[in-house]
């Protein structure tokens, strides 16, 4: 870095002017950085953009001055981004080099290898880098189930996967709306209410103690026998769970000989017992201080995760239960594709642990609610009236 010599903050004997030179050169740094961040953005965007808009050319246009002028744009944009994220290295490494005077006479004073360490954050800024894209990935992928792992797994029948989907997709509230989440929708899945239809809610149970008994199997296998408690959340949870309650004594021992069953309100009682957990005494009389339980959600639709990660933190804190594994019927991942990083709650360190699985992603929901909703305004459009009359009139 710098010699004693060399050193610029020796002529600082002053340590205001110091922390005064210190902090006008971070909020430069800061700001050179942002605006190093931002002209990343909008060019990998536009390169993106780009480069979609070139491949759906055709062959025949690919002939025409156009397609060469957008190329030669595309190969400036490209050499501009590989300009500024050599900038964005250069800025990190000026942080790395003058970032704190202090710090450096105390390592040399130590005998500490100033090159050693900032090799060490290279490698922590890489890394560091890299988690942040896997975190990323992991906000934005699908806990759901593919069809044929569903069929596979004798989770349902291949009649029962259709009928729940085509039931899902048909019960909708065709409205924009705010969900949970905070989410501006522009349509929503009444899935809690498809509980309470009689063809659809003996199948939605059988998928989840499916779902309940792999997992109790599996960890038998690793832990022994032990107890789990299944928690519904407010409202479809509740519903699912309490399905479960009374079917599992009948259809599946396993979990009826392992499991209990409590539900989560949004918020705590105003009057009565003033609970917010539902169940046995023996659950509801939990301290942070018991032992520790392990439990598996259920609701019936996830978006963000931010509910998930709410009453995962709070069963933890109150209650000293740990959520292993989350059910639903239905991930809507393509929500949080849409959102900052920072609100794609899914990709949160508290639910790293958490396994979960979902029935439908809400994808293929959506093209049957595509095309149903193209056929409804065909039928509409469709002036029945006015073709009888043509009918009529007819000399045949």
């Amino acid at each position: 870095m710098f010699d004693d010599e060399q050193n610029p903050m020796r002529n600082f004997r002053n340590v205001d002017m110091m922390e005064n030179f210190n902090d006008m050169r971070q909020v430069t740094e800061r700001a050179d950085t942002k605006q190093n961040n931002a002209k990343l953005e909008d060019l990998s965007r536009n390169i993106k953009n780009l480069e979609k808009q070139l491949e759906s050319i055709s062959e025949i246009k690919k002939q025409s001055g156009h397609y060469t002028f957008l190329e030669d744009w595309l190969a400036k944009w490209k050499q501009e981004f590989n300009i500024q994220q050599d900038i964005k290295y250069d800025l990190f490494e000026k942080r790395c080099n003058t970032s704190s005077q202090e710090t450096y006479l105390k390592w040399k004073k130590k005998g500490f290898n100033y090159n050693e360490a900032k090799e060490k954050w290279w490698v922590k800024w890489a890394r560091m880098e890299n988690e942040k894209k896997e975190n990323e990935n992991i906000g934005c992928r699908s806990c759901s189930l593919t069809k044929e792992q569903m069929l596979r797994g004798h989770v349902c029948t291949n009649d029962e996967y259709k009928i729940v989907q085509e039931k899902l997709a048909s019960n909708i509230f065709d409205e924009k709306v705010i969900a949970s989440s905070g989410l501006v929708l522009d349509y929503l899945l009444n899935a809690s209410t498809n509980l309470m239809d009689k063809q659809v809610a003996p199948i939605i149970t059988r998928m989840t103690l499916n779902v309940l008994d792999r997992i109790l199997t599996k960890r038998r296998k690793l832990r022994g026998a032990e107890e789990i408690l299944v928690v519904g959340g407010e409202v479809g949870g509740g519903i699912m769970v309490s399905q479960c309650a009374a079917t599992a004594s009948s259809t599946h021992t396993n979990v009826y000989n392992n499991c209990d069953f409590a539900y989560m309100r949004k918020n705590k009682k105003k009057t009565g017992t003033k609970q917010q957990l539902e169940s046995l005494a023996k659950i509801t009389k939990r301290t942070p201080e018991s032992t520790e339980l392990y439990a598996v959600w259920l609701d019936e639709v996830n978006s963000t995760g931010n509910e998930l990660l709410k009453n995962v933190n709070l069963l933890k804190s109150d209650y000293n239960i740990t959520v292993i594994a989350a059910i639903f019927i239905v991930d809507r991942s393509a929500d949080r594709t849409n959102i900052s990083p920072s609100a794609r709650k899914m990709a949160d360190k508290a639910l790293a642990n958490v396994n979960c699985t979902a029935f439908y992603d809400l994808q293929p929901i959506h093209e049957i609610i595509k095309h149903n909703t193209k056929m409804k305004m065909v039928f509409d459009d469709y002036d029945t009236e006015s073709m009888g009359d043509k009918l009529l009139a007819s000399p045949l």
